[in-house]
């Protein structure tokens, strides 16, 4: 019975503390290519950039994911993979909502 679904607590907490930390992976990545970008004059921003990043956030869910759902005594695959690359989306999707919300404000 190891693939039975988790309890609804379990997918939450992972997925919110999975969220939070691939978040701040990426915002750490982000940071060190943008400090990169300003020293290199003429250096633009690729046209695969966003795409990349929403990559990288489900991979890091996924390998996040896995580990605190193993962390919890259970195995990572399928649950705790699925769930972590979820909220790896999910936190995408929220923070460009967010940034667009932002920006509609601000311009208005």
């Amino acid at each position: 019975m190891e693939n039975a679904l988790p309890g609804l607590t379990t997918i939450l907490t992972v997925g919110a503390v999975t969220s939070v930390v691939v978040w701040g992976l990426l915002e750490v990545v982000k940071m060190l290519l943008r400090g990169w970008k300003a020293e290199h004059e003429g250096a633009k921003t690729p046209w695969y950039w966003s795409a990349s990043l929403r990559l990288a956030a489900l991979i890091l869910g996924a390998v996040v994911g896995g580990c605190l759902f193993e962390a919890l005594g259970t195995p990572a695959f399928p649950w705790g993979s699925s769930i972590g690359a979820g909220a790896g989306a999910l936190c995408t999707i929220i923070v460009a909502a967010v940034k667009t919300a932002i920006k509609r404000k601000g311009s208005a």
